[in-house]
């Protein structure tokens, strides 16, 4: 027997970004208030008042386990996502070959995506910074990489009639790309100046920016919304028709041979406490007893 768990896309994609945005905002709130002295600290100790990003995430419990086990949570369906968008780009794009490549390269480099997203959330940099350093590089430049080639492929390379609803996801995907990027350039911008001249308050500029990109990156991928708005994920679960029929078979005969040693048991115990068993072991003990005597008396 198949039966069939039947979830809509969306529903699927509002809990895929849920929770990375929530455990972000739970990681930054929960170092302002708990750990505001070392997460603001800087080498050049001038004033700072937001953590960065891998401070909030990655150095201080419970929020690095948190961000952790959401990460890992969201990364199953994120990887759903990218073979999804695989297929509706093969489908939907011009059968030219560089427009076909470009969906292959589209796939490579969101699967690359997630796959760093993970790396560096697991790998902290106080652990093995190289590793970290590469996962984040990759990150940034997968991330980006995707949002102007997948842009440029629903827009330019589509072979049907844009719906309302994919003009509303491309509009949302121009507007949170470019933010993304512009946020991008100007984090890196802080980042440097601070190290380069240790003026106050510039490496919380650097945090803010860097939270803009964490958010505008989410909301782009949250736009699958609106590209899979008509999807519905079927899941298959086999049911064992026989173990079933087998199964209420033997419940059965162990019901019946409970119920027929229940019924044993209470007869052997009716028997024992019976008036004629109480008279029969009576008569044999005044047997034992006279026995006895004659064998005094002899």
């Amino acid at each position: 027997m198949v039966s069939h768990l039947r979830l809509k896309f969306p529903t699927i994609a509002v809990y895929t970004v849920s929770l990375p945005l929530a455990s972000f905002i739970f990681c930054v709130l929960w170092s302002l208030l708990f750990n505001f002295e070392r997460a603001t600290f800087t080498h050049c100790q001038v004033p700072n008042y937001l953590p960065s990003i891998s401070a909030a995430i990655g150095t201080f419990s419970p929020q690095k386990y948190v961000w952790q086990i959401c990460v890992a949570i969201h990364a199953v369906p994120r990887f759903l996502v990218v073979f999804m968008y695989y297929s509706h780009l093969s489908d939907i794009l011009y059968k030219d070959a560089i427009w076909q490549f470009l969906a292959s390269f589209i796939f490579f480099v969101q699967a690359a995506e997630v796959t760093s997203l993970l790396g560096l959330t697991f790998i902290s940099s106080s652990e093995n910074f190289h590793a970290h350093e590469a996962c984040f590089c990759v990150f940034m430049i997968t991330a980006i990489a995707n949002m102007i080639l997948l842009y440029i492929t629903m827009k330019y390379g589509t072979k049907q009639r844009s719906t309302l609803v994919q003009d509303l996801s491309l509009k949302y995907k121009s507007m949170f790309g470019t933010l993304n990027v512009s946020s991008t350039f100007l984090a890196v911008y802080f980042y440097f100046r601070h190290n380069w001249y240790c003026e106050p308050v510039v490496y919380t500029f650097f945090a803010l920016f860097e939270y803009v990109v964490v958010f505008t990156n989410m909301c782009y991928h949250m736009t699958a919304y609106y590209d899979f708005a008509d999807q519905i994920i079927t899941k298959r679960i086999y049911r064992e028709t026989l173990w079933k029929s087998h199964s209420r078979r033997i419940i059965q005969e162990l019901l019946h041979s409970v119920g027929t040693l229940l019924k044993v048991a209470s007869y052997n115990n009716a028997s024992s406490y019976s008036p004629g068993g109480r008279r029969q072991g009576g008569e044999e003990s005044r047997r034992k007893s006279s026995l006895q005597v004659r064998a005094h008396g002899g």
